[in-house]
């Protein structure tokens, strides 16, 4: 049985990130272990918030059931701008610095909006899914500098609430899943980078602080709210840290 490696950025396998999770908690004391089963980071695979916390019904004249969906508010950010530390990936072997195409952020753009691959985006690599393209929760753009661009609606859960609270201060981390990576790599002032001009896009993951993404510059920010739509202030404030961020590392000063 043929199996597909999903590289993260930074130089892991969801694979391994999962199995590091589970043996660390293994050897664990039983009092850690039962704190990590009380919070919800079991050995299992972890669980989508809204399994954890009971729905809201409402009933039809007809006496039909349907869920009500609350959302808590928003998050908007940017994926993976510039150009990443060096990373490994399992497919060339190399450990070297990792960079996106637009050509492959369209094809992203595509695959998202016409469901051909379903994207999720997940509190860490392997935590739980907060918004999904399988319910149009969670919505891409691709920005001529600042690369591929997402605006996610958190459902109304504890966890999603602590995310957006967080992410509404300074800002959280963001990191990148992907599988079937095609491309080449380049020589660039004496170092080597690895160009993705192709890739399947697993899921975006919203890093907890302090974990530092392989994408220096992807940032998304958080808003409390009940608006239909992304605050656009969340995607400026997204852009100018990503712009900010690209400028320094090529030594442009303000």
């Amino acid at each position: 049985m043929s199996t597909t490696t999903i590289e993260v950025a930074g130089g892991d396998t969801l694979a391994n990130v999962n199995a590091s999770r589970r043996s660390i908690l293994a050897r664990a004391p039983a009092w850690w272990r039962q704190l990590a089963a009380r919070s919800g980071a079991g050995t299992t695979a972890p669980q989508s918030p809204a399994s954890r916390e009971p729905p809201a019904w409402h009933y039809g004249t007809d006496g039909t059931a349907k869920e009500v969906r609350r959302y808590c508010g928003w998050l908007s950010g940017c994926v993976a701008p510039s150009v990443a530390v060096p990373c490994f990936n399992h497919a060339d072997k190399l450990t070297v610095r990792e960079q996106f195409t637009p050509a492959c952020w369209e094809m992203v753009l595509d695959q998202s909006r016409r469901g051909r691959h379903l994207i999720s985006l997940r509190h860490g690599h392997e935590g739980g899914i907060i918004a999904s393209t399988s319910d149009i929760s969670l919505t891409f753009d691709v920005d001529r500098v600042c690369g591929l661009l997402f605006d996610a609606k958190l459902r109304d859960e504890r966890l999603s609430r602590s995310i957006v609270q967080a992410a509404s201060i300074q800002g959280l981390a963001v990191s990148i899943a992907y599988k079937h990576g095609k491309g080449w790599s380049v020589e660039r002032e004496g170092c080597t980078v690895r160009v993705i001009n192709e890739c399947i896009v697993d899921h975006v993951a919203v890093l907890p602080a302090p974990q530092p993404p392989a994408y220096r510059a992807a940032r998304c920010y958080g808003e409390i709210t009940s608006c239909l739509a992304p605050p656009s202030e969340l995607r400026s404030r997204a852009r100018l840290y990503a712009w900010q961020e690209i400028k320094r590392e090529a030594g442009v000063t303000p």
